[in-house]
């Protein structure tokens, strides 16, 4: 029951890092605006590059790094070499990211708004495993050069992570939440503006291509 304190306690944590916003903080402290008034509303990496440039993108994606996957891998490492947390089970990292995921998704501190999280996902991801997913630096290498549209690829891109823990119940379970998550976000991250009345569509085009149209012009 103590472990599960521990977890509870860990779990926690990374919800209130994972809530942390950064995106929005970045924009008003440099730009003085507020990101959930600006294209779709959304403070992660795309939305913040369309409308305040690379060096603002740069910034979040390096803040980002360093709070929400290095310090939580750092914690749970100190757990573990202290024998708080059993060592060795990638179930208790993805949990962990799982949270931060979560948090980030629906933060705390900024009326349970957030990024859809895709890409403390996948770098956590590598940091945990770099031979199974460094190859995701490829997607949008792949999306510039052949012009095809990056978000159905890294949609596939969840696929593995059912492959690689199948025989892992708890892993597997957990990786259904953190694809759950991604999909709620890409789904549901922002209200429904468009002069369609078909709003399945809508969320339909969203699931697939990240957006509300299936239309992209490079």
């Amino acid at each position: 029951m103590e472990v599960y304190g521990f977890y509870l306690l860990f779990g926690t944590l990374f919800w209130v890092i994972g809530s942390i916003p950064s995106g929005y903080l970045i924009v008003r402290l440099i730009e003085g605006k507020d990101v959930f008034l600006a294209g779709n509303g959304n403070p992660g990496l795309n939305n913040i590059y369309d409308n305040f440039g690379a060096q603002l993108t740069v910034m979040l994606g390096i803040s980002d790094l360093i709070v929400k996957v290095l310090i939580p891998r750092f914690v749970l490492f100190a757990a573990s070499s202290y024998q708080i947390i059993p060592p060795n089970d990638e179930w208790v990292v993805l949990y962990g990211i799982l949270c931060v995921l979560i948090g980030n998704g629906w933060s705390m501190f900024s009326k349970f708004k957030g990024g859809k999280g895709v890409y403390i996902l996948f770098t956590s991801l590598m940091f945990l495993s770099p031979s199974n997913w460094i190859w995701v630096l490829l997607i949008p290498l792949f999306s510039k050069i052949f012009k095809i549209d990056s978000a159905p690829i890294t949609l596939l891109a969840l696929v593995p992570l059912l492959m690689f823990y199948w025989r892992d119940s708890n892993a597997l379970i957990i990786s259904i939440g953190l694809i759950g998550v991604i999909l709620l976000k890409r789904v549901f991250s922002s209200r429904i503006q468009t002069t369609t009345n078909n709003k399945l569509l809508v969320l339909l085009n969203r699931l697939l291509y990240d957006r509300d149209s299936s239309h992209r012009s490079y």
